[in-house]
């Protein structure tokens, strides 16, 4: 039996020493195919995690006769492969983000006082009535607009 199928063997039994020998002997190969295939680095990471997760699944269904490093990195580029469809899919935020130019925020603040200030002086005792307000809402309305008004005035 070659060292490839005695670990696999033992991983088969659930055995946490022979899974951490296993990702410990192959991430190196993993992550650098990972790397090759995929632009981003926090994608490779993700995607070498996805490919141990799928090794530990189908390990009963790998062929002792042959060799396991061939194997897990056929499964490598496949989840690769399967990770760039799901990209070109799904636009991701960032690839927009890069077109957009540089803004700095603009402060507005004297155009929205202007706009409250217009808001404020249009709001006059008949508009209320005609709202059919009472006179208390009339009163408070008289009120707040005296103090937005000295408040814009600053």
């Amino acid at each position: 039996m070659s060292a490839d199928a005695a670990l696999v063997k033992r991983c088969l039994t659930g055995c946490p020493a022979s899974a951490r020998e296993l990702v410990e002997r192959f991430q190196s190969d993993v992550l650098a195919v990972c790397r090759r295939l995929l632009t981003s680095e926090h994608d490779a990471e993700d995607v070498a995690q996805e490919v141990f997760i799928r090794v530990f699944r189908s390990m009963n269904r790998w062929d002792g006769e042959r060799p396991l490093r061939p194997w897990i990195l056929g499964i490598a580029v496949n989840r690769c492969r399967t990770w760039i469809g799901k990209r070109a899919r799904t636009p991701s935020l960032a690839d927009y983000l890069d077109d957009a130019p540089d803004r700095k925020p603009t402060d507005d603040s004297a155009e929205l006082a202007g706009e409250l200030r217009t808001a404020v002086d249009g709001c006059g005792t008949s508009t209320v009535r005609c709202l059919c307000c009472s006179t208390n809402t009339v009163n408070r309305m008289r009120r707040s607009r005296k103090r937005w008004g000295a408040r814009l005035e600053r």
